[in-house]
Protein backbone atom coordinates (compact mmCIF):
# COMPACT_ATOMS: atom_id res chain seq x y z
CA UNK A 1 0.00 0.00 0.00
CA UNK A 2 1.31 3.43 -1.01
CA UNK A 3 0.01 6.41 0.95
CA UNK A 4 -0.18 9.50 -1.25
CA UNK A 5 -0.95 13.08 -0.31
CA UNK A 6 -2.57 14.76 -3.32
CA UNK A 7 -2.05 18.55 -3.24
CA UNK A 8 -4.48 20.53 -5.38
CA UNK A 9 -5.73 24.10 -5.34
CA UNK A 10 -9.21 23.05 -6.42
CA UNK A 11 -11.29 19.96 -5.81
CA UNK A 12 -15.01 19.21 -6.12
CA UNK A 13 -17.39 20.75 -5.27
CA UNK A 14 -15.15 23.54 -6.64
CA UNK A 15 -15.46 23.51 -10.42
CA UNK A 16 -12.45 23.32 -12.66
CA UNK A 17 -10.53 21.04 -14.94
CA UNK A 18 -7.84 20.26 -12.38
CA UNK A 19 -10.52 19.57 -9.75
CA UNK A 20 -12.26 17.04 -11.98
CA UNK A 21 -8.97 15.49 -13.13
CA UNK A 22 -7.75 15.00 -9.56
CA UNK A 23 -11.03 13.45 -8.44
CA UNK A 24 -11.00 10.95 -11.31
CA UNK A 25 -7.32 10.11 -10.76
CA UNK A 26 -7.84 9.59 -7.02
CA UNK A 27 -10.74 7.24 -7.69
CA UNK A 28 -8.79 5.18 -10.23
CA UNK A 29 -5.67 4.97 -8.03
CA UNK A 30 -7.64 3.32 -5.22
CA UNK A 31 -7.90 0.21 -7.40
CA UNK A 32 -4.09 0.00 -7.60
CA UNK A 33 -3.16 -0.43 -3.93
CA UNK A 34 -2.87 3.34 -3.39
CA UNK A 35 -4.39 5.12 -0.39
CA UNK A 36 -4.77 8.77 -1.50
CA UNK A 37 -5.87 11.69 0.62
CA UNK A 38 -6.44 15.15 -0.84
CA UNK A 39 -5.14 18.32 0.79
CA UNK A 40 -6.98 21.25 -0.72
CA UNK A 41 -8.69 24.60 -0.14
CA UNK A 42 -11.16 25.20 2.67
CA UNK A 43 -13.65 26.18 -0.05
CA UNK A 44 -13.83 22.51 -1.07
CA UNK A 45 -15.26 21.42 2.29
CA UNK A 46 -18.42 19.31 2.04
CA UNK A 47 -21.17 18.30 4.41
CA UNK A 48 -20.99 15.55 5.45
CA UNK A 49 -17.20 15.64 5.18
CA UNK A 50 -15.28 13.15 3.08
CA UNK A 51 -12.64 11.55 5.35
CA UNK A 52 -10.19 11.28 2.44
CA UNK A 53 -10.39 15.03 1.70
CA UNK A 54 -8.52 17.48 3.93
CA UNK A 55 -9.90 20.97 3.13
CA UNK A 56 -7.46 22.72 5.46
CA UNK A 57 -5.77 25.37 3.30
CA UNK A 58 -6.96 28.88 4.00
CA UNK A 59 -4.42 30.63 1.77
CA UNK A 60 -1.81 29.20 -0.56
CA UNK A 61 1.05 31.15 1.00
CA UNK A 62 4.17 29.82 2.69
CA UNK A 63 2.08 28.49 5.59
CA UNK A 64 1.39 25.47 3.37
CA UNK A 65 4.97 24.27 3.83
CA UNK A 66 4.35 23.50 7.49
CA UNK A 67 0.77 22.34 6.85
CA UNK A 68 1.84 19.81 4.21
CA UNK A 69 4.70 18.54 6.39
CA UNK A 70 2.39 18.11 9.37
CA UNK A 71 -0.23 16.36 7.22
CA UNK A 72 2.43 14.07 5.78
CA UNK A 73 3.52 12.99 9.25
CA UNK A 74 -0.03 12.63 10.56
CA UNK A 75 -1.26 10.69 7.50
CA UNK A 76 2.02 8.75 7.12
CA UNK A 77 2.34 9.70 3.46
CA UNK A 78 5.01 7.96 1.43
CA UNK A 79 4.75 10.51 -1.35
CA UNK A 80 3.29 13.94 -2.09
CA UNK A 81 1.76 14.52 -5.54
CA UNK A 82 1.35 18.19 -6.53
CA UNK A 83 -1.18 19.11 -9.23
CA UNK A 84 0.37 22.30 -10.63
CA UNK A 85 -1.70 25.00 -12.26
CA UNK A 86 -0.83 28.44 -10.85
CA UNK A 87 -4.33 29.94 -11.11
CA UNK A 88 -5.61 27.23 -8.75
CA UNK A 89 -3.09 28.41 -6.14
CA UNK A 90 -4.08 32.09 -6.32
CA UNK A 91 -0.97 32.71 -8.49
CA UNK A 92 1.17 32.38 -5.37
CA UNK A 93 4.69 30.95 -5.60
CA UNK A 94 4.66 29.02 -2.30
CA UNK A 95 3.53 25.87 -4.11
CA UNK A 96 6.58 26.13 -6.39
CA UNK A 97 8.90 26.02 -3.39
CA UNK A 98 7.07 23.18 -1.63
CA UNK A 99 9.41 20.37 -2.82
CA UNK A 100 12.44 22.33 -1.61
CA UNK A 101 10.80 22.91 1.79
CA UNK A 102 9.72 19.29 2.17
CA UNK A 103 13.14 17.89 1.27
CA UNK A 104 14.63 19.98 4.05
CA UNK A 105 12.12 18.99 6.75
CA UNK A 106 11.21 15.45 5.63
CA UNK A 107 14.08 14.23 3.42
CA UNK A 108 12.58 10.74 3.09
CA UNK A 109 9.34 12.06 1.56
CA UNK A 110 9.21 11.86 -2.25
CA UNK A 111 7.55 14.57 -4.34
CA UNK A 112 5.91 14.05 -7.73
CA UNK A 113 4.57 17.04 -9.67
CA UNK A 114 2.07 16.95 -12.52
CA UNK A 115 2.32 20.05 -14.72
CA UNK A 116 -1.08 20.91 -16.18
CA UNK A 117 0.59 23.93 -17.78
CA UNK A 118 3.85 25.87 -17.53
CA UNK A 119 2.37 29.24 -16.65
CA UNK A 120 4.11 31.36 -14.06
CA UNK A 121 2.87 32.65 -10.69
CA UNK A 122 2.82 36.27 -9.60
CA UNK A 123 5.78 37.34 -7.45
CA UNK A 124 5.98 41.12 -7.43
CA UNK A 125 5.91 43.91 -10.05
CA UNK A 126 8.60 43.56 -12.72
CA UNK A 127 9.70 40.14 -11.42
CA UNK A 128 10.52 39.20 -15.01
CA UNK A 129 12.62 36.04 -15.42
CA UNK A 130 12.27 35.18 -11.72
CA UNK A 131 8.69 34.10 -12.37
CA UNK A 132 9.83 31.36 -14.73
CA UNK A 133 12.65 30.48 -12.39
CA UNK A 134 10.26 29.32 -9.67
CA UNK A 135 8.44 27.09 -12.17
CA UNK A 136 11.79 25.69 -13.25
CA UNK A 137 12.71 25.16 -9.60
CA UNK A 138 9.49 23.20 -8.99
CA UNK A 139 10.40 20.83 -11.82
CA UNK A 140 14.01 20.51 -10.74
CA UNK A 141 13.36 19.83 -7.05
CA UNK A 142 10.59 17.27 -7.68
CA UNK A 143 11.71 13.65 -7.51
CA UNK A 144 9.57 12.85 -10.54
CA UNK A 145 7.64 14.94 -13.05
CA UNK A 146 4.55 14.30 -15.17
CA UNK A 147 3.53 16.41 -18.17
CA UNK A 148 -0.07 16.23 -19.36
CA UNK A 149 0.79 17.90 -22.69
CA UNK A 150 3.28 16.43 -25.14
CA UNK A 151 4.57 19.85 -26.18
CA UNK A 152 5.76 20.56 -22.61
CA UNK A 153 7.98 17.47 -22.38
CA UNK A 154 11.21 18.89 -23.91
CA UNK A 155 11.35 21.97 -21.69
CA UNK A 156 10.38 20.05 -18.55
CA UNK A 157 13.12 17.55 -19.33
CA UNK A 158 15.65 20.34 -19.55
CA UNK A 159 14.48 21.92 -16.29
CA UNK A 160 14.19 18.64 -14.39
CA UNK A 161 17.60 17.26 -15.31
CA UNK A 162 19.83 20.31 -15.64
CA UNK A 163 18.78 22.24 -12.57
CA UNK A 164 18.47 25.99 -12.21
CA UNK A 165 21.08 28.67 -11.90
CA UNK A 166 21.33 31.03 -8.94
CA UNK A 167 22.93 28.40 -6.63
CA UNK A 168 20.19 25.79 -6.95
CA UNK A 169 21.84 22.42 -7.38
CA UNK A 170 20.31 19.89 -9.72
CA UNK A 171 18.76 16.80 -8.17
CA UNK A 172 19.84 13.49 -9.73
CA UNK A 173 17.39 12.48 -12.44
CA UNK A 174 17.01 9.67 -14.92
CA UNK A 175 14.99 9.53 -18.14
CA UNK A 176 12.37 7.44 -16.32
CA UNK A 177 11.68 10.26 -13.83
CA UNK A 178 9.81 12.24 -16.50
CA UNK A 179 6.56 10.90 -17.93
CA UNK A 180 4.01 12.18 -20.39
CA UNK A 181 0.56 11.10 -19.21
CA UNK A 182 -2.32 12.88 -20.94
CA UNK A 183 -5.57 13.78 -19.22
CA UNK A 184 -8.70 11.71 -19.83
CA UNK A 185 -12.36 12.49 -20.32
CA UNK A 186 -13.63 13.81 -16.99
CA UNK A 187 -17.23 13.68 -18.21
CA UNK A 188 -17.61 10.21 -19.64
CA UNK A 189 -21.08 9.39 -18.29
CA UNK A 190 -23.84 8.35 -20.72
CA UNK A 191 -26.87 10.58 -21.40
CA UNK A 192 -29.82 10.23 -19.01
CA UNK A 193 -32.22 7.33 -19.52
CA UNK A 194 -34.77 8.01 -22.22
CA UNK A 195 -32.67 10.71 -23.89
CA UNK A 196 -34.49 12.00 -26.99
CA UNK A 197 -32.14 13.98 -29.25
CA UNK A 198 -34.83 15.75 -31.26
CA UNK A 199 -36.68 16.76 -28.09
CA UNK A 200 -33.59 18.20 -26.46
CA UNK A 201 -32.65 20.05 -29.66
CA UNK A 202 -36.12 21.56 -29.85
CA UNK A 203 -35.45 23.29 -26.52
CA UNK A 204 -32.98 25.59 -28.28
CA UNK A 205 -35.16 26.14 -31.33
CA UNK A 206 -33.32 23.58 -33.47
CA UNK A 207 -35.07 21.37 -36.00
CA UNK A 208 -33.59 18.12 -37.38
CA UNK A 209 -32.11 20.23 -40.22
CA UNK A 210 -30.48 22.84 -37.97
CA UNK A 211 -26.69 22.78 -37.70
CA UNK A 212 -26.00 22.70 -33.93
CA UNK A 213 -22.44 23.66 -33.00
CA UNK A 214 -21.28 22.63 -29.53
CA UNK A 215 -18.71 24.25 -27.29
CA UNK A 216 -17.70 22.67 -23.94
CA UNK A 217 -15.94 24.21 -20.98
CA UNK A 218 -15.21 27.52 -19.34
CA UNK A 219 -15.10 30.77 -21.28
CA UNK A 220 -11.41 31.56 -21.52
CA UNK A 221 -9.53 33.97 -23.76
CA UNK A 222 -7.16 31.27 -24.97
CA UNK A 223 -10.08 29.17 -26.22
CA UNK A 224 -11.09 31.58 -29.00
CA UNK A 225 -14.76 31.90 -28.05
CA UNK A 226 -15.05 35.30 -29.73
CA UNK A 227 -13.94 33.66 -32.98
CA UNK A 228 -16.81 31.19 -32.69
CA UNK A 229 -19.25 34.07 -32.19
CA UNK A 230 -17.99 35.83 -35.33
CA UNK A 231 -18.13 32.56 -37.29
CA UNK A 232 -21.76 32.17 -36.22
CA UNK A 233 -22.54 35.65 -37.51
CA UNK A 234 -20.99 34.79 -40.88
CA UNK A 235 -22.94 31.54 -41.19
CA UNK A 236 -26.22 33.29 -40.41
CA UNK A 237 -25.44 35.99 -42.98
CA UNK A 238 -25.12 33.17 -45.55
CA UNK A 239 -28.63 32.01 -44.74
CA UNK A 240 -27.69 28.88 -42.80
CA UNK A 241 -29.94 27.59 -40.02
CA UNK A 242 -27.46 27.28 -37.17
CA UNK A 243 -27.32 27.41 -33.35
CA UNK A 244 -24.35 27.53 -31.00
CA UNK A 245 -24.68 25.47 -27.84
CA UNK A 246 -22.45 26.62 -24.96
CA UNK A 247 -22.29 23.58 -22.66
CA UNK A 248 -21.38 23.78 -18.99
CA UNK A 249 -20.36 26.34 -16.41
CA UNK A 250 -19.31 29.69 -17.84
CA UNK A 251 -16.39 30.41 -15.49
CA UNK A 252 -14.50 28.25 -13.03
CA UNK A 253 -13.46 28.64 -9.44
CA UNK A 254 -9.88 29.85 -10.01
CA UNK A 255 -9.25 32.18 -12.96
CA UNK A 256 -10.81 35.64 -12.47
CA UNK A 257 -9.75 36.64 -15.99
CA UNK A 258 -12.47 34.32 -17.27
CA UNK A 259 -15.12 36.64 -15.81
CA UNK A 260 -13.76 39.63 -17.74
CA UNK A 261 -13.54 37.67 -20.97
CA UNK A 262 -17.09 36.36 -20.55
CA UNK A 263 -18.29 39.98 -20.36
CA UNK A 264 -16.49 40.71 -23.64
CA UNK A 265 -18.05 37.67 -25.33
CA UNK A 266 -21.59 38.47 -24.18
CA UNK A 267 -21.15 42.09 -25.29
CA UNK A 268 -20.05 40.87 -28.73
CA UNK A 269 -23.10 38.59 -28.96
CA UNK A 270 -25.38 41.53 -28.17
CA UNK A 271 -23.55 43.82 -30.59
CA UNK A 272 -24.07 41.30 -33.42
CA UNK A 273 -27.67 40.58 -32.33
CA UNK A 274 -26.97 36.89 -31.92
CA UNK A 275 -28.80 36.25 -28.63
CA UNK A 276 -31.50 34.03 -30.22
CA UNK A 277 -28.85 31.80 -31.76
CA UNK A 278 -26.63 31.17 -28.70
CA UNK A 279 -27.88 28.89 -25.94
CA UNK A 280 -26.11 28.64 -22.57
CA UNK A 281 -26.83 25.44 -20.62
CA UNK A 282 -25.16 26.51 -17.38
CA UNK A 283 -23.60 23.94 -15.09
CA UNK A 284 -24.48 20.38 -16.04
CA UNK A 285 -23.81 17.04 -14.35
CA UNK A 286 -21.85 14.57 -16.52
CA UNK A 287 -25.01 12.98 -17.92
CA UNK A 288 -26.31 16.44 -18.87
CA UNK A 289 -23.08 17.23 -20.70
CA UNK A 290 -23.41 13.92 -22.55
CA UNK A 291 -26.99 14.75 -23.56
CA UNK A 292 -26.20 18.23 -24.86
CA UNK A 293 -23.14 16.94 -26.72
CA UNK A 294 -25.44 14.34 -28.23
CA UNK A 295 -27.47 17.25 -29.62
CA UNK A 296 -24.47 18.76 -31.41
CA UNK A 297 -23.71 17.96 -35.04
CA UNK A 298 -20.17 19.26 -34.63
CA UNK A 299 -18.02 20.82 -31.89
CA UNK A 300 -15.92 23.95 -32.33
CA UNK A 301 -12.87 24.46 -30.08
CA UNK A 302 -10.75 27.12 -31.84
CA UNK A 303 -7.95 27.30 -29.25
CA UNK A 304 -5.69 30.25 -29.95
CA UNK A 305 -2.65 28.26 -28.80
CA UNK A 306 -3.62 25.06 -30.59
CA UNK A 307 -5.18 21.80 -29.50
CA UNK A 308 -3.41 20.11 -26.61
CA UNK A 309 -3.76 17.04 -24.45
CA UNK A 310 -4.07 19.39 -21.49
CA UNK A 311 -7.50 20.45 -22.81
CA UNK A 312 -10.14 18.44 -20.98
CA UNK A 313 -12.85 19.95 -23.16
CA UNK A 314 -11.20 18.49 -26.27
CA UNK A 315 -10.94 15.05 -24.69
CA UNK A 316 -14.58 15.32 -23.62
CA UNK A 317 -15.77 15.99 -27.17
CA UNK A 318 -13.64 13.20 -28.59
CA UNK A 319 -14.74 10.80 -25.87
CA UNK A 320 -18.38 11.39 -26.81
CA UNK A 321 -17.64 10.93 -30.51
CA UNK A 322 -18.50 14.49 -31.54
CA UNK A 323 -16.90 15.60 -34.84
CA UNK A 324 -14.57 18.36 -33.64
CA UNK A 325 -13.09 21.38 -35.37
CA UNK A 326 -10.00 22.71 -33.65
CA UNK A 327 -6.54 24.19 -34.30
CA UNK A 328 -3.45 22.08 -35.01
CA UNK A 329 -1.38 21.24 -31.89
CA UNK A 330 1.43 23.63 -30.95
CA UNK A 331 5.07 22.81 -31.49
CA UNK A 332 7.20 21.85 -28.45
CA UNK A 333 8.29 24.76 -26.28
CA UNK A 334 11.15 26.70 -27.89
CA UNK A 335 14.42 26.25 -26.05
CA UNK A 336 13.64 22.76 -24.82
CA UNK A 337 15.94 19.83 -25.28
CA UNK A 338 14.52 16.34 -25.05
CA UNK A 339 16.22 13.26 -23.66
CA UNK A 340 18.61 11.21 -25.71
CA UNK A 341 17.22 8.76 -28.21
CA UNK A 342 16.18 5.45 -26.73
CA UNK A 343 15.53 6.67 -23.17
CA UNK A 344 12.40 5.53 -21.37
CA UNK A 345 9.95 8.40 -21.17
CA UNK A 346 7.58 7.23 -23.93
CA UNK A 347 4.24 9.08 -23.76
CA UNK A 348 1.02 7.20 -23.18
CA UNK A 349 -0.27 8.21 -26.61
CA UNK A 350 2.87 8.34 -28.76
CA UNK A 351 1.22 6.60 -31.69
CA UNK A 352 -1.95 8.67 -31.54
CA UNK A 353 -0.69 12.25 -31.41
CA UNK A 354 -0.92 14.60 -33.16
CA UNK A 355 -4.59 14.26 -33.97
CA UNK A 356 -4.78 13.76 -37.70
CA UNK A 357 -6.72 16.23 -39.81
CA UNK A 358 -9.68 14.52 -41.40
CA UNK A 359 -9.27 11.39 -39.29
CA UNK A 360 -10.12 12.24 -35.68
CA UNK A 361 -10.43 16.05 -35.85
CA UNK A 362 -10.74 18.81 -38.43
CA UNK A 363 -8.01 21.45 -38.29
CA UNK A 364 -8.46 25.16 -39.05
CA UNK A 365 -5.91 27.99 -38.85
CA UNK A 366 -5.55 29.75 -35.51
CA UNK A 367 -7.41 33.06 -34.95
CA UNK A 368 -9.31 32.83 -38.26
CA UNK A 369 -13.07 33.25 -37.85
CA UNK A 370 -13.70 33.02 -41.60
CA UNK A 371 -11.87 29.70 -41.89
CA UNK A 372 -13.80 28.41 -38.88
CA UNK A 373 -17.10 29.42 -40.49
CA UNK A 374 -16.12 27.75 -43.76
CA UNK A 375 -15.19 24.52 -41.95
CA UNK A 376 -18.48 24.50 -40.05
CA UNK A 377 -20.42 24.97 -43.27
CA UNK A 378 -18.42 22.27 -45.05
CA UNK A 379 -18.92 19.67 -42.32
CA UNK A 380 -22.52 20.75 -41.82
CA UNK A 381 -23.29 19.74 -45.39
CA UNK A 382 -21.34 16.45 -45.24
CA UNK A 383 -22.84 13.90 -42.80
CA UNK A 384 -20.58 11.15 -44.16
CA UNK A 385 -17.44 13.06 -43.24
CA UNK A 386 -18.89 13.85 -39.80
CA UNK A 387 -19.51 10.13 -39.27
CA UNK A 388 -15.88 9.31 -40.11
CA UNK A 389 -14.63 12.00 -37.74
CA UNK A 390 -16.88 10.62 -35.01
CA UNK A 391 -15.41 7.13 -35.42
CA UNK A 392 -11.88 8.52 -35.36
CA UNK A 393 -12.59 10.57 -32.24
CA UNK A 394 -13.88 7.55 -30.35
CA UNK A 395 -10.90 5.46 -31.42
CA UNK A 396 -8.50 8.15 -30.19
CA UNK A 397 -10.28 8.59 -26.86
CA UNK A 398 -10.11 4.87 -26.06
CA UNK A 399 -6.36 5.23 -25.53
CA UNK A 400 -6.94 7.73 -22.69
CA UNK A 401 -8.91 5.63 -20.21
CA UNK A 402 -8.69 6.44 -16.51
CA UNK A 403 -7.51 2.94 -15.52
CA UNK A 404 -4.57 3.32 -17.94
CA UNK A 405 -3.81 6.86 -16.71
CA UNK A 406 -3.83 5.60 -13.10
CA UNK A 407 -1.67 2.60 -13.99
CA UNK A 408 1.03 4.79 -15.52
CA UNK A 409 0.82 7.26 -12.64
CA UNK A 410 1.25 4.43 -10.13
CA UNK A 411 4.27 3.17 -12.08
CA UNK A 412 5.75 6.67 -11.83
CA UNK A 413 5.18 6.63 -8.07
CA UNK A 414 7.14 3.39 -7.85
CA UNK A 415 10.06 4.94 -9.73
CA UNK A 416 10.10 7.94 -7.38
CA UNK A 417 9.90 5.77 -4.28
CA UNK A 418 12.75 3.62 -5.57
CA UNK A 419 14.92 6.71 -5.77
CA UNK A 420 15.23 6.59 -9.55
Amino acid sequence: MVRVGMITGEYPPLRGGVADYTQRLVGALRDLDVMPSVLTSQRAATEPPDPSVLPHVRRWDRSIWRLVAQSAQRQRWDLVHIQYQPAAYELRAAINLLPLALHRTLPHLKVVTTFHDLRVPYLFPKAGPLRQLVVRLLANRSDAVIAVAAEDVPLLWRWHTRGAKFAFRSRPATPASLAHIAVGNNLDAPPPAGFDRDLWRSRIGATPDTLVVGYVGFINRSKGVALLVRALARLLSQGLDVRVLMIGEQVGASDTENVRYLAEVTALIEQLHLQPYVHWTGFQPPEGVAAWLGCADVAALPFLDGASQRRGSLLCCLGHGVPTITVAPPQPVVGGQGPAAGTDYAPLTTDHWPLEHGESVWHVPAADALALADALAELGHDPGRRARLSEGALAYARHLSWPEIARRTRAHYDLALAGR
